[in-house]
């Protein structure tokens, strides 16, 4: 009861003023990093921690949050506007909301974005101060295996969502996973797929991927209409050597961009391209890890309860998906 009291009792710092200014201007800060192709809310905060020094711990945190939510629900505008998320977190606004703004309900689905991740904010705040203990205790039982699973149950999910284009989505999907091997074994101090390439050794950057997936490709698809958008590529490409520091990474993420635009022009979802690359290293680690546990018997993934339970909710998706109603389900960016 008494830790209930202390946390009403902090809403009532958000009522001084020179609080509130913080908030304020964390949210512009927050929504402006977002809204631009390859800036995001972790940059904005990592420039403005000198800005910080002089704060008291409460105002300072308050400020921290605003940029970081905003953030969170910033990069929405573009990802509607011209099909470029303007951060990680916007790559799935980008699927409904681009289509929307063809059909001249741009501004709804710009509402909707923004009530979406208010309500999903507040709602996720509420929710970790409730069940954060609980959940923390539970995550201790989801063990090597288990992790293996939930990432692949993730891609394969994303994968048979793409209805009608579930062989192109799965060969995207492979091609994120084979961009993600590349470099630095994530295990064995040996280089992969480098080609004698020293660049090639700490692996591609996330940031020239997402700028090459999204807004490279974007432009390239709407240049015979769009002259405007050459600007926006320029942007970007700057802004991924001002994320990464490297020349190198910069012309990936315009390699990244051919490849994305070719994808899309045959019809391949891009997001799950991008998704293989995220899980990728990960999804890698634990089955490496989960063999050599088990002495390489991939019985192992079958034996495991926690990732039994992950192998059977990914059979129970397949069949809901792809096997009972297939006609019932559209393409999940489809329309793109």
């Amino acid at each position: 009861m008494d830790f209930i009291i202390q946390v009403f009792s902090s809403f009532s710092l958000l009522l001084d003023p020179f609080n509130m200014t913080y908030v304020v201007m964390g949210f512009l800060i927050g929504t402006i990093f977002a809204a631009i192709p390859g800036l995001t809310a972790t940059l904005a905060m990592a420039l403005l921690l000198p800005l910080t020094y002089s704060l008291n711990v409460e105002t300072a945190l308050m400020a921290y949050a605003s940029i970081y939510m905003a953030g969170m629900c910033g990069g929405s505008i573009t990802a509607t506007t011209i099909n470029i998320p303007g951060a990680p977190s916007s790559m799935m606004t980008a699927l409904d909301g681009y289509p929307m703004q063809k059909q001249g309900k741009g501004a709804q689905a710009l509402g909707h974005a923004a009530l979406g991740s208010m309500f999903g904010g507040a709602v996720g705040a509420l929710l970790l101060i409730a069940v954060a203990p609980f959940v923390a205790e539970l995550s201790l039982l989801v063990k090597t295996t288990g992790k293996f699973s939930l990432l692949a149950f993730a891609i394969v999910v994303v994968v048979i969502a793409q209805r009608g284009r579930i062989p192109q989505a799965g060969l995207a999907a492979c091609i994120g996973l084979m961009l993600a091997t590349v470099g630095l074994d994530a295990m064995e101090p040996v280089t992969r797929f480098t080609y004698g390439y020293s660049n090639l050794t700490a692996g591609i950057d996330l940031m020239p991927v997402i700028i090459g997936t999204f807004a490279i490709a974007e432009v390239l698809s709407q240049a015979h209409s769009h002259t405007d958008l050459s600007a926006i590529t320029a942007a970007a490409d700057k802004v991924s050597y001002v994320a990464t520091y490297s020349t190198f990474q910069m012309f990936m993420a315009l390699a990244m961009g051919v490849l994305a635009f070719y994808l899309r022009r045959n019809g391949f979802p891009v997001i799950t391209m991008l998704l293989g690359y995220i899980l990728g290293p990960n999804l890698e680690e634990f089955l490496r890890r989960s063999l050599a546990l088990s002495n390489g018997d991939p019985t192992t993934f079958f034996t495991n309860p926690d990732s039994l339970f992950f192998v059977l909710l990914t059979l129970v998706f397949v069949y809901f998906l792809v096997i009972r109603k297939p006609a019932e389900i559209p393409a999940v960016g489809k329309a793109k």
